[in-house]
């Protein structure tokens, strides 16, 4: 199950950005949001936000960059060693948001083996002339019997950066953050723990913006547990685990020129937490070729809220779970043709409030609990042809809740000069998927050529109302 787009570590080293998108929207079919420096959320076959599922090494990143195109994604390319842009049967395996795909972001901070000669490091460092910019981060890892431990750091600076006549006012970035963690290793798997947090600052450029020194000041802590083990027997090849818990937080700060002083105007806050377990079953001969595939489960629960303190709330405090199963198979027919199957059933419960009409005045809040079951599947065939050529077709129906701020969304969002009204009526929007293309990733000449055409129904989409 390839992914169609990977950025190694080298690739992010010679990216220069703030950001991961910034070291993706080099590659065909991927481009950025580019709000801000500091915010750029990567966009993929031109879908953004709650059809681009973004992760860090398989657990989802649990900000609210899906909110609005402001808020940042805490995932810095200084921590990253590679990057996996997944589509068809495997993006099943993560989301039910596969019309867009999955940004997986590896950061690799639980580790899976002892280093070779017990000891490993690295040290990164970078400079910017359009804004005056420059960062550093290092990365050390060691290890003895059985027991593995690793940390890591960055520090990244950026000044407002130039332009024609001048310079863009309020582009500036700062942003830090640093990881530990360690692992009991041995030779059929491992289980580790780590521990990390970011810090950044940013400030949105607009004539507006700039003039109210619209800033966004975040800080997230993550915790990440994982761990496999390598059964090889049973009718089991492997079976992983893994657990992440995070504490996402940002304020939006403007200057208020009357009182000389710096002022919160409104909070985005969020706690999530995700698991998941996996069993690889042991390849099987059947009549029709060698089969091989993943089963697994996947829970996830977010209490996420957008609070303001010049008006309404954007969000009132709501919790969303999710709790979904998935399989994915692979059908070696021949040597060289593969069938590829994946199927995901998921429920979301999403809770939440708003008002019964946005235009009333003085009126109380409603509160709502929806839930949703859907049903995604995909096909896909792989076919190798000669010279290294492998062809691929895959047909997906894909379906997706709508989120909870797309139901309960009720106020104004300074750093986007927009008023959002959420509808709780709303129901599941689908998908159905056609793509082919041709891959060739090995050998001196290398290239990736993909068509695709998707077909929605119950689209989710931000209409202007005219109030």
């Amino acid at each position: 199950f390839a992914p169609v787009s990977t950025a190694t570590a080298t690739d992010v080293t010679a990216t220069h950005g703030a950001t991961i998108a910034d070291t993706l929207q080099t590659m065909p079919g991927i481009a950025g949001s580019t709000f801000a420096p500091g915010a750029n959320r990567p966009i993929v076959r031109g879908l953004d936000n709650n059809r681009v599922h973004v992760q860090e090494s398989g657990i989802g990143t649990g900000d609210v960059s899906d909110l609005s195109e402001d808020h940042a994604v805490p995932v810095d390319p200084c921590a990253v060693t590679r990057v996996d842009v997944i589509h068809g049967p495997a993006a099943l395996r993560f989301t039910n948001k596969a019309a867009g795909g999955v940004v997986d972001a590896d950061t690799d901070r639980v580790p899976a083996s002892v280093p070779a000669g017990g000891v490993s490091g690295e040290m990164r460092g970078g400079v910017s002339s359009v804004d005056g910019g420059h960062d550093a981060c290092f990365k050390a890892r060691a290890g003895a019997q059985g027991f593995v431990a690793q940390a890591s750091g960055f520090d990244r600076h950026a000044g407002d950066y130039r332009i024609p006549g001048g310079t863009q006012a309020n582009s500036a970035v700062d942003s830090h953050g640093f990881s530990v963690g360690g692992s009991l290793v041995w030779s059929s798997g491992y289980a580790g723990v780590s521990f990390s947090r970011l810090t950044s600052l940013y400030g949105i450029p607009g004539i507006e913006s700039a003039e109210e020194r619209k800033r966004i000041d975040l800080g997230q802590d993550r915790v990440v547990a994982k761990g496999e083990w390598r059964v090889r027997d049973f009718g089991i090849e492997a079976i992983r685990a893994s657990f992440g818990f995070t504490d996402y937080a940002h304020d939006e700060i403007l200057f208020d020129a009357a009182g000389g002083a710096d002022v919160v105007g409104s909070r985005f806050a969020n706690k999530e937490r995700e698991g998941r377990a996996e069993i690889d079953h042991a390849r099987l001969a059947t009549p029709l070729g060698v089969l091989s595939g993943t089963a697994g489960i996947q829970v996830s629960s977010r209490d996420l809220s957008g609070v303001s303190f010049e008006g309404d709330n954007l969000l009132e405090p709501g919790t969303t779970r999710k709790t979904a199963g998935f399989l994915i198979e692979e059908l070696q027919v021949t040597r060289s043709l593969r069938l590829l199957g994946a199927l995901r059933v998921q429920n979301d419960a999403v809770t939440g409030s708003t008002y019964a009409d946005i235009t009333a005045p003085a009126q109380p809040l409603v509160a709502y609990d929806r839930s949703f079951g859907t049903v995604s599947g995909s096909l896909g065939l792989l076919y190798d042809l000669p010279l290294g050529v492998t062809a691929r077709l895959t047909a997906m129906h894909s379906e997706r809740a709508p989120e909870a701020q797309e139901l309960f969304s009720k106020g104004a969002h300074e750093a986007t000069g927009t008023f959002e009204i959420g509808n709780p009526g709303i129901g599941i929007e689908k998908a159905a998927t056609i793509e082919g293309g041709f891959k060739r990733d090995t050998g001196a000449f290398r290239f990736a050529a993909t068509a695709y055409y998707t077909r929605y129904s119950g689209f989710i989409y931000r209409r202007l109302t005219g109030n």
